[in-house]
């Protein structure tokens, strides 16, 4: 049986992987641009996608809904990011390696090779390899003192950690290297002249016979090998260029036996927001995308949510792999690398989630009792801290508390028809995580009957009155149907 110890999850530069769970814990690794990594120990902390990308961009998510950004004091691109299982988070740019123990406070590694490093990857022992440009290859034992220098005069896109914590490593012109040390390379046999782009290993396979390693690359290319250096090619029916792929599987974290599902899950991104699906790296399916941007990495966490990035601050979701959903990240920086860490629980600012009825609506009945639920628990939700207003002034209300962190706001006395109100959520509501931003939400009311026979009137007056006018001007109705006079 395979080793499959670590504590986090590791993640490849333009690619992305998993973490870990209670009992059951998820394996994952990915790639694009690299990454990979593997994840066994149960912590207490909760599992959280890091993304990087240009002008120094980090945002963080715990929920995979809702996004927040991180000041990495860096203004250049980061290509790739990762955790070790020392906890240290790493991130690779030009000439330059951050890290971090919380995504909150980054610091720089002094690294001697200014060549742009692709992608990172850490194997359960806890080792380190960078990869990029000129053959470059740095590699650490804490994620924070790096060595290291060209190893072959290649250009290295991607990194993963797989079997017997060895490392492969894949570049331009169908370029694949493998080591089982980071220090002697054997070159793997080359079935594409395309450039590729990712690597990523299935680190619980337990037999021979499974796929170890999926590549992926330009024009729709993916490759698979049972040892690293041994590849062949599948087909994807696809002809965008493949950015990254992903791998996870789920063992129990005691026994090291896998439990259901049993078998791996493969995720691959790329151009225009492809996204492919497969259960066995050989047969692939194309999924329906919520976006067109290219996506650059993607990533699996412990509790099996899935997360890729991309061009535009695109961020996409999905909690099988098949069906995806778009977020908003919150930032419009080009999103490069993605990993699933394992931080502390951060503060979550309340937002509202669900609003009935909808901002803007129209035809509101004048006695509708408005409902109102947050993310998250929340407190201080009393008339202090919500108004509705309308022209008249304010309405005097009434606040229920419900399931599910949602509350009944209901007007004491009917609502105005055909009025304009505006609900006004103050910033006194708060959660553990802070307060709330100060929101304002707008909704009309349906119109009388009174009013409505009084337009109804009004029209038929109109209508009349033009009939009249018509008639005057075109003189009698008989003339108008084309009669004549002597």
């Amino acid at each position: 049986m395979k080793q499959i110890a670590r504590i986090l999850i590791s993640v490849a530069a333009l690619g992305i992987i998993g973490g870990q769970a209670n009992a059951e814990t998820q394996q994952t690794n990915t790639s694009g641009g690299g990454l990979n990594s593997k994840s066994v120990k149960v912590i207490p902390q909760v599992p959280t996608f890091v993304a990087v990308g240009s002008n120094g961009a980090i945002i963080q998510s715990q929920d995979n809904t809702n996004w927040s950004s991180v000041n990495s004091g860096y203004n250049s691109s980061l290509t790739s990011v990762t955790q070790g299982s020392n906890g240290v988070i790493v991130s690779t740019g030009t000439g330059v390696i951050l890290n971090s123990t919380d995504n909150i406070t980054w610091n720089t590694s002094s690294v001697a090779n200014k060549s742009l490093l692709q992608s990172v990857a850490v194997n359960a022992n806890n080792f380190f390899i960078a990869v990029g440009e000129n053959g470059a290859v740095l590699n650490s034992t804490d994620g924070v003192n790096w060595s290291g220098a060209s190893a072959v005069p290649q250009t290295f896109n991607g990194v993963t950690s797989g079997a017997n914590n060895g490392f492969v490593v894949v570049g331009n012109s169908g370029t694949i290297y493998y080591s089982s040390d980071s220090k002697s390379w054997i070159k793997g046999n080359n079935v594409t002249t395309q450039p590729l782009y990712g690597v990523s290993a299935n680190l619980a396979n337990e037999s021979n016979s499974e796929i170890d390693y999926v590549a992926v690359g330009g024009r729709g290319t993916i490759l698979t090998s049972t040892d690293g250096s041994h590849w062949q090619q599948q087909i994807s029916n696809a002809i965008q260029n493949i950015y990254a792929v992903a791998t996870t599987n789920i063992t129990n974290s005691l026994t090291k036996v896998k439990v259901l599902p049993q078998q791996s899950t493969y995720i691959a991104v790329g151009k225009d927001g492809l996204i492919l699906y497969s259960n066995d790296a050989i047969n692939w399916t194309q999924e329906s995308s919520p976006t067109n941007q290219t996506l650059y990495a993607v990533a699996i966490d412990s509790l099996g949510n899935y997360a890729a990035v991309g061009a535009n601050g695109t961020v996409i979701s999905s909690n099988d792999g098949q069906n995806w959903h778009a977020d908003n990240s919150g930032t419009t920086a080009t999103l490069y690398g993605i990993t699933s860490t394992m931080l502390s629980k951060y503060p979550i600012h309340p937002t509202v989630a669900l609003l009935t009825p909808s901002n803007n609506a129209t035809n509101v009945p004048v006695t509708q009792i408005i409902q109102v639920q947050f993310n998250e628990s929340v407190s201080n939700v009393i008339p202090t801290n919500v108004t509705l207003t309308s022209n008249n002034g304010n309405q005097s209300i009434t606040i229920a508390a419900g399931a599910n962190n949602t509350y009944a706001i209901t007007s004491n006395g009917n609502l105005a028809h055909n009025t304009l109100y505006k609900l006004t959520l103050g910033n006194g509501i708060s959660s553990s995580g802070g307060n709330l931003t100060p929101t304002t939400f707008n909704f009309t009311t349906v119109e009388s009957f009174t009013q409505c026979m009084f337009f109804s009137l009004a029209l038929d007056i109109i209508i009349i009155f033009l009939i009249k006018a018509t008639i005057a001007t075109i003189g009698f109705f008989p003339l108008a149907m084309g009669a004549s006079i002597n």
